[in-house]
Protein backbone atom coordinates (compact mmCIF):
# COMPACT_ATOMS: atom_id res chain seq x y z
CA UNK A 1 0.00 0.00 0.00
CA UNK A 2 1.11 3.19 -0.75
CA UNK A 3 2.43 5.37 2.00
CA UNK A 4 -0.45 7.63 3.31
CA UNK A 5 -2.84 5.11 1.80
CA UNK A 6 -6.25 3.69 3.11
CA UNK A 7 -6.01 0.28 3.80
CA UNK A 8 -6.23 -2.11 0.73
CA UNK A 9 -9.36 -3.71 -0.62
CA UNK A 10 -8.21 -7.00 0.71
CA UNK A 11 -8.75 -5.86 4.02
CA UNK A 12 -12.45 -5.16 3.50
CA UNK A 13 -12.31 -8.84 2.23
CA UNK A 14 -11.34 -9.93 5.23
CA UNK A 15 -13.59 -7.70 7.16
CA UNK A 16 -16.87 -9.05 5.41
CA UNK A 17 -15.53 -12.81 6.38
CA UNK A 18 -15.11 -11.21 10.23
CA UNK A 19 -19.18 -10.20 9.75
CA UNK A 20 -20.27 -13.82 8.77
CA UNK A 21 -18.22 -15.42 11.38
CA UNK A 22 -19.62 -12.67 13.70
CA UNK A 23 -23.29 -13.09 12.98
CA UNK A 24 -23.02 -16.73 12.30
CA UNK A 25 -21.40 -16.85 15.91
CA UNK A 26 -23.80 -14.45 17.62
CA UNK A 27 -27.39 -15.97 15.95
CA UNK A 28 -26.58 -19.24 16.51
CA UNK A 29 -23.54 -20.24 19.07
CA UNK A 30 -25.10 -23.55 19.61
CA UNK A 31 -24.27 -24.84 16.09
CA UNK A 32 -21.26 -23.56 15.94
CA UNK A 33 -20.01 -25.50 18.84
CA UNK A 34 -19.73 -22.50 21.69
CA UNK A 35 -18.91 -24.00 24.42
CA UNK A 36 -18.53 -21.16 26.44
CA UNK A 37 -19.55 -17.25 26.63
CA UNK A 38 -17.34 -15.07 25.11
CA UNK A 39 -14.53 -13.72 25.88
CA UNK A 40 -12.35 -10.33 25.60
CA UNK A 41 -8.96 -11.58 25.87
CA UNK A 42 -6.51 -13.29 23.38
CA UNK A 43 -5.75 -16.71 24.00
CA UNK A 44 -2.89 -17.15 26.31
CA UNK A 45 -1.90 -19.19 29.20
CA UNK A 46 -4.13 -22.73 28.12
CA UNK A 47 -2.90 -21.97 24.49
CA UNK A 48 0.39 -23.19 22.85
CA UNK A 49 3.19 -20.05 22.01
CA UNK A 50 2.03 -20.35 18.43
CA UNK A 51 -1.48 -20.10 19.12
CA UNK A 52 -0.83 -17.16 22.05
CA UNK A 53 0.90 -15.28 18.96
CA UNK A 54 -1.48 -15.93 16.45
CA UNK A 55 -4.53 -14.67 18.51
CA UNK A 56 -2.44 -11.86 19.85
CA UNK A 57 -2.27 -10.99 15.75
CA UNK A 58 -5.71 -11.55 15.71
CA UNK A 59 -6.61 -9.22 18.59
CA UNK A 60 -4.84 -6.68 17.92
CA UNK A 61 -5.85 -6.30 14.00
CA UNK A 62 -9.32 -6.95 13.82
CA UNK A 63 -11.11 -7.38 17.37
CA UNK A 64 -14.34 -7.87 15.05
CA UNK A 65 -12.77 -11.15 14.01
CA UNK A 66 -11.68 -12.06 17.45
CA UNK A 67 -14.99 -11.27 19.26
CA UNK A 68 -16.38 -13.96 16.53
CA UNK A 69 -13.59 -16.91 17.29
CA UNK A 70 -14.28 -16.82 20.76
CA UNK A 71 -18.15 -17.93 20.26
CA UNK A 72 -16.36 -20.86 18.32
CA UNK A 73 -15.15 -24.62 19.69
CA UNK A 74 -11.09 -24.63 20.30
CA UNK A 75 -11.10 -26.92 17.09
CA UNK A 76 -12.47 -23.81 15.03
CA UNK A 77 -11.23 -21.32 16.76
CA UNK A 78 -7.62 -22.25 16.00
CA UNK A 79 -8.13 -22.82 12.44
CA UNK A 80 -9.53 -19.28 11.94
CA UNK A 81 -7.05 -17.90 14.34
CA UNK A 82 -4.20 -19.92 12.17
CA UNK A 83 -5.61 -18.74 8.82
CA UNK A 84 -6.35 -15.44 9.90
CA UNK A 85 -2.38 -14.98 10.91
CA UNK A 86 -1.27 -16.36 7.65
CA UNK A 87 -2.93 -13.24 6.09
CA UNK A 88 -2.59 -10.76 8.36
CA UNK A 89 1.76 -10.86 8.11
CA UNK A 90 1.42 -11.53 4.36
CA UNK A 91 -0.87 -8.24 4.37
CA UNK A 92 1.11 -6.27 6.04
CA UNK A 93 4.34 -6.09 3.78
CA UNK A 94 1.74 -5.05 1.65
CA UNK A 95 0.52 -2.08 4.47
CA UNK A 96 3.63 -1.00 5.34
CA UNK A 97 4.54 2.46 5.01
CA UNK A 98 8.18 1.75 4.30
CA UNK A 99 9.67 0.04 1.11
CA UNK A 100 9.68 0.14 -2.41
CA UNK A 101 7.53 -2.03 -4.35
CA UNK A 102 10.42 -3.54 -5.35
CA UNK A 103 11.26 -4.51 -2.16
CA UNK A 104 7.83 -5.13 -1.24
CA UNK A 105 7.35 -7.79 -3.99
CA UNK A 106 10.61 -9.51 -2.71
CA UNK A 107 9.16 -10.11 0.67
CA UNK A 108 6.34 -11.64 -0.94
CA UNK A 109 8.69 -13.96 -3.66
CA UNK A 110 10.18 -14.88 -0.04
CA UNK A 111 6.26 -15.46 1.65
CA UNK A 112 5.44 -18.01 -1.47
CA UNK A 113 8.62 -19.71 -0.64
CA UNK A 114 7.99 -20.27 2.57
CA UNK A 115 4.35 -21.28 1.75
CA UNK A 116 5.69 -23.85 -0.16
CA UNK A 117 7.77 -25.13 2.65
CA UNK A 118 5.15 -25.32 4.54
CA UNK A 119 3.54 -27.55 2.07
CA UNK A 120 6.12 -30.12 2.19
CA UNK A 121 6.11 -30.13 6.06
CA UNK A 122 8.78 -27.42 6.91
CA UNK A 123 6.90 -24.42 8.34
CA UNK A 124 9.15 -21.69 8.49
CA UNK A 125 8.34 -20.99 11.64
CA UNK A 126 5.80 -21.42 14.48
CA UNK A 127 2.98 -19.58 13.26
CA UNK A 128 3.15 -21.17 9.65
CA UNK A 129 3.54 -24.72 12.11
CA UNK A 130 0.19 -23.58 13.74
CA UNK A 131 -0.95 -22.85 9.96
CA UNK A 132 0.07 -26.34 8.63
CA UNK A 133 -1.33 -28.26 11.45
CA UNK A 134 -4.59 -26.54 10.39
CA UNK A 135 -4.36 -27.31 6.68
CA UNK A 136 -3.75 -31.17 7.72
CA UNK A 137 -7.09 -31.02 9.72
CA UNK A 138 -9.12 -29.15 6.44
CA UNK A 139 -7.07 -30.36 3.90
CA UNK A 140 -9.74 -28.59 1.25
CA UNK A 141 -7.51 -25.62 2.43
CA UNK A 142 -5.28 -26.12 -0.37
CA UNK A 143 -1.91 -24.70 -1.14
CA UNK A 144 -3.27 -23.08 -4.54
CA UNK A 145 -6.08 -21.04 -2.06
CA UNK A 146 -2.78 -19.04 0.01
CA UNK A 147 -0.88 -18.64 -2.95
CA UNK A 148 -3.83 -16.97 -4.98
CA UNK A 149 -4.17 -14.69 -2.11
CA UNK A 150 -0.26 -13.92 -2.51
CA UNK A 151 -1.30 -13.02 -6.43
CA UNK A 152 -4.02 -10.49 -5.41
CA UNK A 153 -0.94 -9.09 -2.54
CA UNK A 154 1.57 -9.08 -5.38
CA UNK A 155 -1.27 -6.71 -7.96
CA UNK A 156 -1.38 -4.40 -5.10
CA UNK A 157 2.16 -4.18 -3.99
CA UNK A 158 3.21 -3.46 -7.28
CA UNK A 159 1.33 -0.06 -7.22
CA UNK A 160 -0.21 0.24 -11.47
CA UNK A 161 -3.66 -0.25 -11.11
CA UNK A 162 -4.84 -1.21 -14.74
CA UNK A 163 -7.24 -4.01 -16.20
CA UNK A 164 -7.77 -4.50 -19.68
CA UNK A 165 -10.99 -6.71 -18.98
CA UNK A 166 -13.42 -8.03 -17.13
CA UNK A 167 -11.84 -11.72 -16.53
CA UNK A 168 -8.80 -9.59 -15.67
CA UNK A 169 -10.60 -7.89 -12.68
CA UNK A 170 -12.59 -10.91 -12.33
CA UNK A 171 -9.25 -12.65 -11.39
CA UNK A 172 -8.05 -9.68 -9.08
CA UNK A 173 -11.32 -10.06 -7.00
CA UNK A 174 -10.98 -13.65 -6.76
CA UNK A 175 -7.21 -13.44 -5.10
CA UNK A 176 -8.47 -10.78 -3.08
CA UNK A 177 -12.29 -11.58 -1.59
CA UNK A 178 -13.40 -14.66 -3.39
CA UNK A 179 -10.49 -17.17 -2.58
CA UNK A 180 -11.41 -15.68 1.06
CA UNK A 181 -15.02 -17.52 0.62
CA UNK A 182 -13.82 -20.11 -0.82
CA UNK A 183 -10.99 -20.41 2.15
CA UNK A 184 -14.04 -19.84 4.55
CA UNK A 185 -16.73 -23.04 3.37
CA UNK A 186 -14.40 -25.91 5.55
CA UNK A 187 -14.05 -23.61 8.26
CA UNK A 188 -17.58 -22.71 8.71
CA UNK A 189 -18.53 -26.64 8.70
CA UNK A 190 -19.30 -27.48 5.13
CA UNK A 191 -19.03 -30.96 4.84
CA UNK A 192 -16.49 -32.38 2.36
CA UNK A 193 -18.89 -34.00 -0.38
CA UNK A 194 -20.72 -30.60 -0.70
CA UNK A 195 -17.37 -28.53 -0.87
CA UNK A 196 -17.56 -28.57 -5.00
CA UNK A 197 -21.12 -27.48 -5.29
CA UNK A 198 -20.52 -24.61 -2.97
CA UNK A 199 -16.92 -23.34 -4.07
CA UNK A 200 -18.70 -21.71 -7.34
CA UNK A 201 -21.29 -19.83 -5.63
CA UNK A 202 -18.92 -18.72 -2.87
CA UNK A 203 -16.18 -17.74 -4.91
CA UNK A 204 -18.87 -15.53 -6.94
CA UNK A 205 -20.05 -14.00 -3.58
CA UNK A 206 -16.80 -12.64 -2.75
CA UNK A 207 -16.33 -11.59 -6.03
CA UNK A 208 -19.38 -9.31 -5.61
CA UNK A 209 -18.28 -8.03 -2.29
CA UNK A 210 -14.91 -7.29 -3.91
CA UNK A 211 -16.43 -5.43 -7.09
CA UNK A 212 -19.09 -3.20 -4.62
CA UNK A 213 -15.90 -1.94 -2.78
CA UNK A 214 -14.21 -1.05 -6.14
CA UNK A 215 -17.57 0.81 -7.17
CA UNK A 216 -17.78 2.83 -3.52
CA UNK A 217 -14.55 3.60 -3.68
CA UNK A 218 -14.13 4.95 -7.27
CA UNK A 219 -12.81 8.24 -5.59
CA UNK A 220 -10.88 7.25 -2.64
CA UNK A 221 -8.80 4.93 -5.30
CA UNK A 222 -8.38 8.23 -7.68
CA UNK A 223 -6.59 9.76 -5.20
CA UNK A 224 -4.07 6.74 -5.10
CA UNK A 225 -3.78 6.79 -8.84
CA UNK A 226 -5.50 3.50 -9.41
CA UNK A 227 -8.65 2.51 -11.60
CA UNK A 228 -9.74 -0.75 -11.13
CA UNK A 229 -12.62 -0.36 -14.05
CA UNK A 230 -11.77 -2.56 -17.12
CA UNK A 231 -10.28 -0.14 -19.71
CA UNK A 232 -12.62 -2.36 -22.40
CA UNK A 233 -15.75 -1.03 -20.45
CA UNK A 234 -14.25 2.49 -20.48
CA UNK A 235 -13.79 1.94 -23.82
CA UNK A 236 -17.67 0.63 -24.45
CA UNK A 237 -19.47 4.02 -22.55
CA UNK A 238 -16.78 6.23 -24.07
CA UNK A 239 -15.51 7.24 -20.63
CA UNK A 240 -11.55 8.26 -20.66
CA UNK A 241 -9.38 7.57 -17.95
CA UNK A 242 -8.64 10.58 -16.63
CA UNK A 243 -12.48 11.11 -16.05
CA UNK A 244 -11.73 8.58 -13.10
CA UNK A 245 -9.02 10.11 -11.88
CA UNK A 246 -10.37 13.89 -11.53
CA UNK A 247 -10.76 14.10 -7.85
CA UNK A 248 -11.65 17.74 -8.72
CA UNK A 249 -14.38 17.13 -10.63
CA UNK A 250 -18.08 17.65 -8.69
CA UNK A 251 -19.62 14.44 -10.40
CA UNK A 252 -19.05 12.06 -13.18
CA UNK A 253 -20.38 12.52 -16.40
CA UNK A 254 -23.70 10.52 -18.00
CA UNK A 255 -21.34 8.23 -19.63
CA UNK A 256 -19.62 7.67 -16.15
CA UNK A 257 -22.59 6.81 -14.64
CA UNK A 258 -23.90 4.49 -17.26
CA UNK A 259 -20.01 2.40 -17.26
CA UNK A 260 -20.82 2.19 -13.30
CA UNK A 261 -24.20 1.23 -13.66
CA UNK A 262 -23.28 -1.65 -15.81
CA UNK A 263 -20.33 -2.76 -13.79
CA UNK A 264 -22.99 -2.57 -10.37
CA UNK A 265 -25.66 -4.74 -12.92
CA UNK A 266 -22.58 -7.67 -12.87
CA UNK A 267 -22.37 -6.86 -9.37
CA UNK A 268 -25.67 -8.00 -8.73
CA UNK A 269 -25.73 -10.82 -10.74
CA UNK A 270 -22.50 -12.29 -8.96
CA UNK A 271 -24.83 -11.49 -5.55
CA UNK A 272 -27.60 -13.70 -7.02
CA UNK A 273 -25.34 -16.87 -7.78
CA UNK A 274 -24.10 -16.40 -4.38
CA UNK A 275 -27.45 -16.64 -2.92
CA UNK A 276 -28.02 -19.14 -4.78
CA UNK A 277 -25.34 -21.68 -3.34
CA UNK A 278 -26.69 -20.17 0.45
CA UNK A 279 -28.85 -23.65 0.52
CA UNK A 280 -25.52 -25.42 0.53
CA UNK A 281 -24.00 -24.19 3.95
CA UNK A 282 -24.59 -25.06 7.36
CA UNK A 283 -27.73 -24.13 8.82
CA UNK A 284 -26.49 -22.32 11.34
CA UNK A 285 -24.66 -19.96 9.01
CA UNK A 286 -27.58 -19.37 6.10
CA UNK A 287 -28.91 -16.09 7.71
CA UNK A 288 -25.18 -14.55 8.22
CA UNK A 289 -24.01 -15.07 4.66
CA UNK A 290 -27.34 -14.04 3.16
CA UNK A 291 -26.85 -10.31 5.44
CA UNK A 292 -23.86 -10.29 3.45
CA UNK A 293 -25.67 -10.50 0.38
CA UNK A 294 -28.61 -8.14 1.34
CA UNK A 295 -25.90 -5.70 2.84
CA UNK A 296 -24.07 -5.19 -0.14
CA UNK A 297 -27.36 -5.14 -2.52
CA UNK A 298 -28.33 -2.25 -0.45
CA UNK A 299 -24.74 -0.81 -0.87
CA UNK A 300 -25.92 -0.58 -4.70
CA UNK A 301 -29.32 0.43 -4.27
CA UNK A 302 -27.51 3.51 -2.34
CA UNK A 303 -24.81 3.50 -4.94
CA UNK A 304 -27.86 4.21 -7.60
CA UNK A 305 -29.66 6.69 -5.00
CA UNK A 306 -26.94 8.61 -5.81
CA UNK A 307 -27.20 8.29 -9.72
CA UNK A 308 -24.16 5.65 -9.84
CA UNK A 309 -21.60 8.54 -8.76
CA UNK A 310 -18.54 7.42 -5.95
CA UNK A 311 -16.02 9.86 -7.87
CA UNK A 312 -17.40 12.87 -5.69
CA UNK A 313 -18.80 11.64 -2.49
CA UNK A 314 -18.08 7.91 -1.35
CA UNK A 315 -21.01 5.32 -1.11
CA UNK A 316 -21.78 4.68 2.70
CA UNK A 317 -24.57 2.69 4.41
CA UNK A 318 -25.28 4.05 7.50
CA UNK A 319 -25.59 2.09 10.80
CA UNK A 320 -29.49 2.59 11.07
CA UNK A 321 -29.45 1.64 7.16
CA UNK A 322 -27.92 -1.77 7.93
CA UNK A 323 -29.99 -2.82 10.93
CA UNK A 324 -33.00 -2.09 8.89
CA UNK A 325 -31.61 -4.41 6.29
CA UNK A 326 -30.09 -6.97 8.67
CA UNK A 327 -34.31 -6.71 10.66
CA UNK A 328 -35.71 -7.17 7.32
CA UNK A 329 -34.46 -10.52 6.62
CA UNK A 330 -35.17 -11.64 10.38
CA UNK A 331 -38.22 -10.83 9.89
CA UNK A 332 -38.44 -12.70 5.78
CA UNK A 333 -36.66 -15.64 7.35
CA UNK A 334 -39.07 -15.91 10.47
CA UNK A 335 -41.96 -15.86 8.32
CA UNK A 336 -40.20 -18.36 6.37
CA UNK A 337 -39.82 -20.64 9.36
CA UNK A 338 -36.00 -20.17 9.28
Amino acid sequence: MLPGASPSHQHSAMRCWAGVLMLAAVLCPAALGAASPPQRTPLRASASPALAEASALLWQYDSLLGWASRLFDTDKRQALTAVYAWCRRADEIVDSASGTPAEKLEQLRQRREDLASLYRGEPHDQLDGLLLETVRIHPALGEQLFSAMLDGMETDAAGAVRYESWAELERYCYCVAGVVGEMSLPLLGVPPEQLTEAVSPAVSLGNAVQLVNILRDIGADAKLGRVYLPREDLERFGVREAELLDVCSSRLSESGRKLVEYEADRARALIAEGICGIELLPRSVQFAVRAIAELHLAMLAQLEVQEYDSLSKRVRLTLPAKAAVIAKLAATSALAGR
